[in-house]
């Protein structure tokens, strides 16, 4: 797994194509007007993107995490970056309420990042606190976590 994987740590318990055909959620980006079961959706900032990932319930909670570095390393990638910064990181279960009993739909995680160069992970760190800066390498980010996804035929 990658050593630097301190960022989410759900995805560090789940070892790249540990998990069954049925665990893997199908990577593909959602649309303009949302989607339905698992997928990501971007979003450009002044200074980086916002990926947001979303998974299934039936799915294990460290896909969501896992999807959205991987949609991240790919963003870097295609700029022509080497890196991703994680400036912020947030995953949570989606809780619905049905016959006054609550339960678990899905899980979300949501990574905000810049593309760079330098894989010193404090240098131009935006974070309010620069700590909490975190620097993958985006190859690296993609070839361990791509065994973990299952590619959409579309993408």
């Amino acid at each position: 797994m990658l050593a630097l994987l301190a960022l989410p740590m759900a995805v560090a318990g789940t070892p790249a194509g540990a998990q069954s055909a049925e665990d893997q959620p199908t990577y593909k980006q959602f649309g303009s007007l949302g989607g339905f079961g698992d997928g990501f959706k971007q979003k450009q900032l002044k200074d980086g993107w916002q990926v947001t990932a979303i998974v299934r319930a039936s799915k294990p909670p460290a896909s969501a995490a896992a999807m959205a570095l991987y949609r991240a390393a790919e963003l870097a990638e295609s700029s022509s970056f080497k890196n991703v910064r994680i400036v912020s990181f947030k995953e949570k279960a989606l809780e619905n309420y049905a016959a006054g009993m609550m339960f678990t739909s899905g899980y979300t995680a949501k990574i905000v990042f810049t593309a760079t160069n330098d894989s010193d992970p404090t240098s131009h760190c935006t974070a309010k606190v620069s700590a909490s800066c975190v620097t993958y390498d985006a190859a690296a980010a993609m070839a361990e976590l791509g065994p973990s996804l299952k590619f959409d035929k579309g993408n």
